[in-house]
């Protein structure tokens, strides 16, 4: 099972409840740290792997509108 865990600034960005339990990861290649920041007014989210370090940025994240 895929497990990924974020920052505090992202979980509320993203409307998250987080618990302190410890999940069980089969393999630690399914383990990812998720990390929200601002740059130039745009917000981008850091992924990295735990175990190999392998990271990527999801860039000019944006807030769905739903009209009523």
């Amino acid at each position: 099972m895929l497990q990924i865990q974020c920052t505090k600034k992202l979980a509320d960005q993203l409307n998250l409840k987080t618990s302190q339990d410890q999940l069980k990861v089969d393999s630690v290649l399914y383990s990812w740290h998720a990390h929200l920041f601002l740059y130039k007014r745009q917000t981008y989210s850091l992924v990295m792997n735990n175990r190999t370090r392998y990271n990527f940025i999801l860039g000019s994240l944006s807030k769905k509108i739903q009209y009523v």
